[in-house]
């Protein structure tokens, strides 16, 4: 499965994000014969190739076969990343994310509403599909070597970076709102809900803030007028080697980065290394987009302001 710009994409469909109203803005640029559905078995979302190959045969790699061969060019549902993601183009992957608390309310309120749940929102949060949902869903390799990660809150904006990052007329819809909340008022909260919910929701609430910061890097790399460069800094080795990533969508050339330690240029280096934690994906270069660079005996992470910046125009990489 050759990488095309016109490649498939996969869409994590994160509940009461505004997904469906992406999911309906695909269907209108693409045309439903041209989509797919994974809901669950029992969801009448959910579409004839899924059905076949990802649920019955359990075969999820027939499934990306039969859409090829079929000319699909869309999978979404309710999904965690993972079941789909190797099978796809990692910048050629979506989704949305919202304010954790925001988004937990407006699940339960949706259940309580149109799913016959009856319980009350703390209980709600304690279970699968409450507070760490996001996190959850989206868990495995970092969001940073996906494509747009949107944010429910700057609607318009994510799906106008996505439409550009997939060359796809997506128009920003407003779909599945709550008719009480129309015109969109915030929930609100008991001062013990707001404890409690924030208590729990700490992987949710670190997920959306490095959503948010991808939007700011996205919207700065498009007003510069330069190519994104999806990249982060993972960590340092006990051997004082920092590793990181960074990769220009569908590029085979290597993106160059500089390290600097406390303002002053420490290292060079073409990312060519082997991204070895983000092997699942399927990323430019066949994985080889990583970066290693050793740092000087005595500097860490907490003891020295270590910047990377990658690409000819400097795009600073977030520690992750």
């Amino acid at each position: 499965m050759p990488m095309s710009e016109m490649s498939p994409i996969f869409f994590v469909h994160v509940p009461k994000t505004a997904g469906t109203s992406l999911r309906e803005a695909a269907v209108a640029a693409l045309g439903a014969a041209h989509c797919e559905f994974d809901y669950g078995a029992h969801a009448p979302e959910t579409t004839a190739l899924v059905r076949e190959h990802a649920i019955g045969a359990q075969d999820r790699y027939a499934l990306r076969q039969a859409m090829d061969a079929a000319g699909r060019r869309w999978l979404g549902g309710h999904v965690n990343l993972m079941r789909y993601a190797p099978l796809f183009e990692a910048t050629r992957i979506i989704s949305f994310v919202r304010e954790p608390l925001q988004q937990v309310a407006a699940h339960h309120a949706h259940s309580r509403r149109l799913l016959g749940y009856d319980g009350d929102l703390l209980t709600f949060a304690a279970r699968p599909q409450g507070c760490g949902m996001q996190a959850a869903m989206l868990g495995g390799p970092p969001i940073e070597a996906l494509g747009v990660i949107g944010v429910t809150e700057r609607h318009a904006e994510s799906v106008q970076l996505m439409a550009e990052a997939l060359d796809l007329p997506l128009a920003s819809l407003a779909r599945n709102q709550n008719p009480e909340r129309a015109e969109g008022r915030p929930y609100t909260f008991s001062e013990t809900e707001q404890q409690a919910l924030q208590a729990a929701s700490t992987a949710d609430q670190r997920l959306y803030e490095r959503a948010q910061h991808l939007l700011d890097r996205r919207l700065a790399a498009r007003a510069a007028g330069v190519p994104f460069v999806n990249g982060a800094i993972t960590g340092l080795r006990p051997n004082r080697v920092l590793e990181g990533f960074a990769f220009e969508a569908g590029q085979a050339r290597p993106v160059s980065v500089r390290v600097l330690i406390d303002g002053a240029l420490h290292a060079t280096q073409l990312a060519t290394a082997f991204a070895h934690r983000l092997s699942a994906l399927r990323l430019p270069r066949g994985g080889f987009v990583g970066f290693e660079v050793a740092l000087p005996k005595g500097v860490t992470l907490a003891t020295h302001r270590i910047e990377v910046l990658a690409g000819e125009h400097g795009q600073p990489l977030p520690l992750i």
